[in-house]
């Protein structure tokens, strides 16, 4: 019997299809597994933009810079998506217009490094950095809808450009430093730190939960991926390794962190939360130090939240938000001294220099406006390094 009511199915995309079995992979930790789905898939169309950006995006997931540069890069390059004066070419797609942004991000993780094989060329570097900044609003959403994170990535680089553009103290110490965490790396990346240039490990997502021994997920993978990238103990050299994790925990809301957790009663209280995530999170770097003799281990603390600023019409800011993320990060940075001074590993104290000095430091202040970057509420501005 007909039935006017049920109309055809819908043909799946297969492009849909096939980057959604990709996903599926990585969220089971099968970086490499995803790889060789996504090495097939542009074998297969090379000038498919975003099988293209996935596979490099993936290579990035795996710490695999130098290959995500040639990928991203090379794509760029052949299809001459940017113009040689960094110019918007028209009727790019919003894929080819994410492959520039992520090379961007890419180009400067990966440059200035003497261990990896890229120096990335500087007239080149600058128009990917001039297309970016030139790029109409209504196409830069478009983007952002589609990988909001790679170009939140690029906006904090390019605030930092002029920062790195002036004289950087040159570094005197032969060993060698490496910064370990999310964007937040972004501001010491490249930076001479303890008298080494700080080079950049960005562990996309990562959270301070996914330090945990035996879990399954993407960030756990990415988190192994880059501690392989470290030196190995087999050779001796001694280097050191700031630990930068614990925002993403301790932001309000969103889909992950411990308020969302305690929300779904996988904790009974903050208190609760505080102690586990950070149990994990100092577990492991204890694990990691014992395989790695040659290293030095160095935690950061999370940072303070920035002062909201007053509105167009002096209206005082609400402060009800930032003072509850406040209490949130106090109580993460308190428990995670008391656990890393117990396991013995070395915490960077550089913490009550960044409250504002209107604020007592013992009463937990917000972050002084010095070391606010203006055009990036997310992250630190590079001159509190010094306080490193």
């Amino acid at each position: 019997m007909e039935n006017d009511d049920v109309g055809e199915a819908a043909t799946p995309d297969p492009v849909d299809v096939a980057l959604q079995g990709v996903r599926l992979v990585e969220q089971r930790g099968d970086l490499a597994g995803g790889l060789a789905l996504l090495t097939r898939a542009v074998g297969l169309a090379p000038s498919h933009a975003q099988f293209c950006f996935e596979q490099a995006r993936c290579l990035v997931f795996m710490g695999s810079y130098d290959e995500a540069w040639e990928t991203a890069a090379a794509y760029v390059h052949a299809r001459g998506v940017v113009g040689s004066d960094g110019a918007f070419r028209e009727h790019c797609t919003v894929d080819e217009i994410a492959l520039v942004v992520l090379a961007l991000v890419v180009g400067f993780v990966v440059n200035d490094a003497t261990w990896r094989k890229h120096n990335v060329p500087a007239a080149f570097y600058a128009r990917l950095v001039r297309y970016f900044c030139t790029l109409r609003p209504s196409l830069l959403e478009h983007v952002y809808a589609r990988v909001p994170v790679v170009v939140n990535f690029a906006a904090t680089i390019v605030a930092l450009l002029p920062f790195h553009a002036a004289p950087q103290p040159a570094p005197s110490s032969q060993n060698r430093l490496f910064v370990l965490g999310d964007s937040h790396v972004l501001p010491i990346a490249w930076q001479t730190v303890r008298a080494a240039k700080a080079t950049p490990l960005l562990c996309i997502g990562l959270k301070a939960w996914n330090f945990g021994e035996g879990q399954v997920s993407r960030e756990a993978a990415i988190l192994a991926s880059h501690l392989a990238c470290l030196p190995d103990p087999d050779d001796g050299e001694a280097f050191s390794c700031i630990f930068v994790a614990g925002e993403i925990d301790c932001r309000l809301g969103g889909a992950t962190g411990m308020t969302r957790a305690i929300a779904s009663q996988k904790y009974r209280s903050l208190d609760d939360a505080v102690e586990k995530t950070t149990e994990v999170y100092v577990a492991r770097l204890v694990r990691e130090c014992a395989v790695r003799p040659n290293m030095t281990a160095l935690v950061h603390p999370v940072r303070p939240p920035p002062t909201p600023r007053p509105s167009d019409n002096d209206v005082a800011p609400d402060l009800t938000g930032v003072l509850a993320q406040r209490d949130v990060i106090v109580a993460f940075n308190r428990c995670l001294k008391r656990r890393v001074e117990e396991a013995g590993v070395a915490r960077l104290q550089f913490i009550n220099g960044l409250y504002d000095r209107l604020s007592n430091p013992e009463d937990n202040g917000l972050l002084r406006g010095e070391f606010q970057n203006p055009n990036d509420e997310v992250h630190l501005a590079p001159s509190y390094v010094q306080l490193l």
